[in-house]
């Protein structure tokens, strides 16, 4: 039987779109539900978040569905050398890699694998790559809240039927 994959986008699932919620001030409340402003990086000219909680989040779901933890996300190496020790990740495997289009990456990289992908999806290919894939789901993530406990628990519900 094959191990499934739970794929990890960074970009609006783990770095969520606050630029409706945040101030720039320190104590808007962010800070005290697990949130942290990674020092020294922007992404289109807005700070890059991180929740603490995510990387034991993300471990337990994958250890509860035995599935294997992946990047799948346009940040490539920076995701294992910025984002996984801030999340107390380990160094994860990396699904995607320039200059394919990250969809056709992921498929290629599964390679028959079952897997979930949490993605915000923007463009849609994400979720279309996911029914084309012969094992695939996708779990739309909301860009502006990012990964959340209803989005994890899809992710499991779907590795466990996989």
């Amino acid at each position: 039987m094959l191990r499934p994959c739970l794929l990890i986008d960074v970009d609006f699932v783990l770095n969520p779109d606050f630029s409706a919620v945040w101030d720039g001030s320190e104590g808007n409340g962010l800070r005290a539900s697990g949130w942290v402003v990674l020092q020294g990086f922007t992404m289109n000219a807005r700070p890059v978040w991180l929740n603490l909680r995510h990387g034991a989040a993300l471990l337990r779901v994958a250890y509860e569905t035995g599935a294997e933890l992946v990047w799948a996300t346009n940040w490539h190496q920076y995701a294992n050398q910025v984002v996984a020790p801030v999340l107390g990740l380990p160094q994860l495997p990396l699904a995607t890699s320039p200059p394919r289009p990250k969809e056709q990456a992921v498929i290629e990289w599964t390679a028959g694998r079952p897997f979930v992908w949490l993605d915000d999806d923007e463009s849609g290919g994400v979720m279309i790559a996911c029914q084309r894939a012969p094992r695939g789901a996708g779990v739309k993530v909301d860009p502006v809240t990012g990964l959340t406990d209803a989005d994890l628990e899809q992710a499991a519900r779907l590795l466990e039927a996989s």
